[in-house]
């Protein structure tokens, strides 16, 4: 149905009417010249009529609005969970083969009702190109819901036909989601619900990092079903030395187990232990009886001296925060009393130190001498003419020495390390310190982190500062007072952690030392399997300035001697390789470039660690594909009664197509059937006029 409208009053048609007749007769019966017969006349004279009627008619910009509709049906989302799980608990080809099969089947038996999507899905969700395969090795329900939740929320989608086992590893309880779906999730439950006798590693829990000499802790957590009465073997092994083993005795169809050790390395470097449990008769399952970890085992621990000339609360506070670290072993002495050789130490902490006694000045010298870090605190004990004169990168010009309290405003241009956030927030509220009074001046190596507040006056003297000059780092505290500051946090946040880990950083800073290399390669130690393996890697010339216009080439080998080639690409500031994802295992690499006919070279390795999660747990959760279905309004059925499923969402009355109507408004002007007819009468009526001899 359509009709005619127009921006102006159709009225004004009856004019253009009037107006067509006048010229048409003007032209034909008032015209003496022209000796046509009447009927001819009559009929050249409508011809005319019909195109001065029409021009008219388009001059008044005339509309056409006719109703269209739009059918959408409903769509059914089938959504197949394609992690291991699915196929490991049996005869896998067999069952990769029946999965499909179902998936398959269920396409056909929606196809003539509805307009199906297929999606897949195991750490994330994606479109099904192709077959599924069953290899992702994570599962996350929750966020497979969410997401076509949140896509789908305005479509008219029916229903979501959700297959899976009900095991997942990633994510949260999808319970908690489903219950905002705006459509029924149906759910088809796959794999074995029935328990057998099963012994799983759940938890390895073991320092990423720990120091050579040092014995370290390693826990095991086990689970045992259906094993009551049985014993087993707990076995761990590195480099095909088995170095620790435990009886384990299960006391019940349901156990868990957790076994603690200790673990002491002699050598230095990456180490890989296999953890695994003897497997009892009858077990299905012993892909989750094995687990790997890698620890890398460093040379020993950083050395760090604390020197003082007179006690004080600020040396406990800086003892407790160090000692939260594994990295680093203190060492407390009054400078006056110390007597040991500095080159042992990574870093000197000089509290209030130089002071008022030439003496103190010597062991400055000598630390300077051998490039040892520090980190410098003021306090009123500091001989401020004498750090003036150490040239560290800050002076302090006053004709008396004084000190004055200063509160803390942070820096936030400051990038060169992370300032735990709470701590950022809070410092303007936290004690101040007793810092020297005076006017401050900075060299250029100076990167402030907190300014000195004075009463109300915000300045710009550092408060807290760091510097590097030549590759040498240094920090420095501007005043006495931090064990103020550790306590406020403790009475703000309940724990210590903020200043910690705020001293710890300061100090992990000053302690490595910068070593500029021409040529440096970037990359983790330990991947997962389903990591991308990326590499990151800058070149400089001989004036040390980041040259983005080189070559760099870079090979992996695994430990069966294959070899990946890759070459770096640049982003105008980085090198970079994304290697993708790859088997677990070690590997080794050669980076590679030529500059001015010299080969830089940079070799090293990583490990790409097993994760076995999928095979973790084989025991589908049905209960929880049950409960997914009943909360959203829908209906669980097993694998085997897919047809069940099939006709229940057919015959649902509540699953229609949406028909909806809109008003469309076209231009009777573009259409190019007026112009074709208004040629097509004045080419009859040209015609006419000749064949009677008009012109």
């Amino acid at each position: 149905m359509f009709e005619i409208s127009s921006i102006y009053s159709l009225w004004w048609m009856l004019p253009v009417i009037i107006l067509s007749i006048a010229l048409s007769a003007l032209l034909y019966f008032k015209n003496s010249k022209e000796e046509f017969s009447n009927w001819v006349n009559f009929l050249l004279a409508s011809f005319r009529f019909i195109v001065f009627s029409v021009l008219g008619f388009l001059l008044l910009s005339p509309l056409l609005i006719s109703w269209q509709t739009k059918v959408e049906k409903a769509k059914i989302i089938i959504v197949t969970d394609d992690s291991k799980s699915m196929t490991l608990w049996g005869e896998q080809d067999k069952l990769k083969e029946y999965n499909n099969s179902i998936l398959e089947k269920l396409n056909k038996g929606f196809s003539e009702k509805f307009d199906i999507i297929n999606y897949s899905f195991g750490n994330k969700i994606k479109i099904i190109t192709e077959e599924n395969t069953y290899s992702n090795l994570r599962t996350d329900i929750n966020g497979a819901i969410k997401s076509i939740s949140e896509k789908y929320k305005y479509n008219n989608i029916g229903a979501i036909v959700f297959l899976s086992d009900g095991i997942y590893n990633v994510g949260n309880n999808p319970i908690y989601s489903i219950k905002y779906s705006k459509f029924p999730v149906y759910t088809l439950g796959f794999g074995d619900t029935i328990m057998h006798h099963d012994i799983a590693i759940e938890k390895v829990l073991v320092n990423k990092t720990v120091y050579i000499k040092n014995k370290f802790p390693m826990e095991v957590s086990i689970s045992a079903k259906m094993l009551k009465g049985k014993k087993s073997k707990l076995i761990v092994t590195s480099n095909g030395k088995i170095i620790h083993t435990n009886v384990l005795n299960f006391d019940s169809n349901n156990d868990f187990l957790k076994h603690r050790f200790f673990i002491k390395e002699k050598k230095s470097g990456f180490k890989t232990y296999k953890i695994y449990i003897q497997e009892i008769d009858n077990e299905r399952n012993i892909l989750n009886n094995i687990a790997r970890v890698n620890v890398e085992v460093l040379g020993s621990k950083k050395k760090v001296l604390l020197l003082y000339t007179s006690p004080h609360p600020d040396i406990a506070a800086l003892q407790h925060s160090i000692k939260k670290s594994d990295e680093y072993e203190l060492e407390i002495s009054n400078v006056y009393k110390f007597k040991k050789d500095i080159k042992d130490y990574s870093l000197i902490i000089m509290h209030q130190i130089p002071d008022n006694n030439v003496r103190s000045v010597s062991i400055i010298n000598k630390m300077k001498i051998e490039g040892i870090p520090a980190l410098w605190i003021l306090g009123a004990k500091s001989g401020i003419h004498f750090f003036n004169a150490m040239k560290v990168g800050i002076s302090i010009e006053s004709k008396k020495q004084s000190f004055i309290e200063s509160t803390s405003i942070v820096n936030t241009d400051f990038a060169e390390f992370v300032i735990p956030k709470k701590l950022a927030n809070q410092i303007s509220f936290y004690p101040p310190l007793y810092s020297p009074y005076g006017r401050y001046k900075t060299y250029n190596s100076i990167r402030t982190i907190f300014y000195q507040q004075i009463g109300s006056v915000a300045t710009k003297y550092p408060q807290v500062c760091i510097s590097e000059n030549s590759g040498k780092r240094s920090a420095f505290i501007l005043g006495e007072g931090i064990w103020r500051w550790r306590m406020y946090d403790f009475m703000e946040n309940n724990s210590h952690i903020n200043f910690d880990s705020f001293i710890l950083k300061l100090i992990r800073y000053v302690s490595i030392q910068k070593n500029i290399k021409r040529f440096d390669v970037q990359h983790k130690a330990q991947y997962k399997e389903f990591d991308d393996v990326v590499f990151n890697a800058q070149f400089y010339n001989a004036s040390y300035e980041a040259l983005n216009n080189v070559v760099i080439d870079l090979v992996i080998s695994n430990q069966d001697s294959n070899k990946y080639n890759f070459s770096f690409s640049n982003d105008g500031q980085l090198y970079s390789v994304l290697a993708g994802r790859l088997p677990r295992g070690e590997y080794t690499y050669k980076a590679q470039v030529k500059y001015n006919n010299k080969n830089f070279i940079k070799r090293g390795k990583f490990y790409v660690d097993a994760v076995e999660l999928e095979g973790t747990n084989l025991l589908a959760n049905h209960d929880l594909l049950r409960k997914m279905a009943l909360k959203s309004n829908a209906k669980f059925y097993i694998s085997d009664n897919y047809k069940y499923l099939i006709d229940d969402i057919n015959n649902r009355e509540d699953i229609v197509n949406i028909e909806t109507q809109t008003l469309e408004y076209k231009d009777i002007i573009n259409y190019p059937i007026i112009m074709i007819l208004l040629i097509l009468i004045m080419s009859v009526e040209w015609f006419i006029r000749k064949q009677m001899g008009s012109y």
